[in-house]
C-alpha cells in the first residue's frame, strides 16, 4: 500500500464523486460523470462566496446529490467532504490533514 501511495495511487474506497479506475492504468480514481459535476459545483459556489455551506448543500440536494446509499448528505458529511485532501488532487492517506 505504501508503494502504491508513493506512486500516487488511491488504495481505499473511492470518495463521493469518484469511481475506481483501472488499477493497472495511470489512474486508480476517475471522476464519476454523474456526481463529480455536482461536487465541483458545490466547491465553486462556496469558494466564490456565492453560497454558504448550508446553502450549497441545499442546492446540491435539490440537484440530486445523494450518498452511495441514496440518502441526502448530512451537514456533517458535507463539511467532512469539503475538508478531504483527495478533492485537491493529492493522494494522501485519509487520516492526514
Amino acid at each position: 500500500m505504501k508503494e502504491a501511495l508513493r506512486r500516487g495511487k488511491w488504495v481505499w474506497g473511492a470518495p463521493l464523486g469518484y469511481q475506481r479506475g483501472d488499477p493497472r492504468g495511470s489512474s486508480s480514481l476517475v471522476p464519476n460523470p454523474e456526481v463529480a459535476p455536482l461536487i465541483r459545483h458545490g466547491f465553486e459556489a462556496i469558494a466564490s462566496r456565492r453560497l454558504t455551506q448550508v446553502e450549497a448543500l441545499d442546492e446540491l440536494t435539490d440537484l440530486g446529490l445523494v450518498t452511495r446509499r441514496g440518502r441526502p448528505l448530512s451537514r456533517q458529511a458535507f463539511g467532512e467532504l469539503l475538508n478531504k485532501i483527495i478533492y485537491t488532487g493529492r493522494t494522501e492517506p485519509p487520516w492526514v490533514r
